[in-house]
């Protein structure tokens, strides 16, 4: 929760208390329709108070959950990577590409001998 997160659930709580005082007063010296409306009102900051700490944390799941998304993807862009390294490790000349690694350049290391073959 950020500060002003924080300043913005004070005021609402700061609003909650006034109204419920000014609620408190007026049942006590004044009209009953006014009291049932301030206590009406009153609820509102409440309302408005759940509804920004709600918001809060849902943000803050969502950063979460975004953070570990970017980390899973880095940890796949590793892998692909390395996948990758390999597979160009493994290659060893270019007729070894052309031919679907079916024949190897003459002066390939990887080449087979004619003889050994049965």
């Amino acid at each position: 929760m950020t500060r002003l997160d924080r300043a913005v659930c004070a005021m609402y709580g700061a609003s909650f208390l006034f109204i419920a005082y000014a609620t408190v007063q007026q049942a006590r010296y004044g009209e009953k329709w006014a009291v049932a409306a301030l206590a009406f009102c009153s609820l509102m900051p409440l309302v408005a108070l759940i509804r920004e700490t709600a918001t809060t944390r849902t943000l803050d799941q969502s950063r979460a959950m975004v953070a570990h998304a970017e980390d899973l993807m880095g940890r796949a862009e590793q892998v692909a990577a390395r996948a990758t390294d390999v597979a160009l490790e493994q290659a060893c000349c270019e007729r070894w590409w052309t031919s679907f690694a079916t024949d190897h350049d003459p002066t390939c290391k990887h080449q087979q001998q004619q003889g050994r073959a049965a």
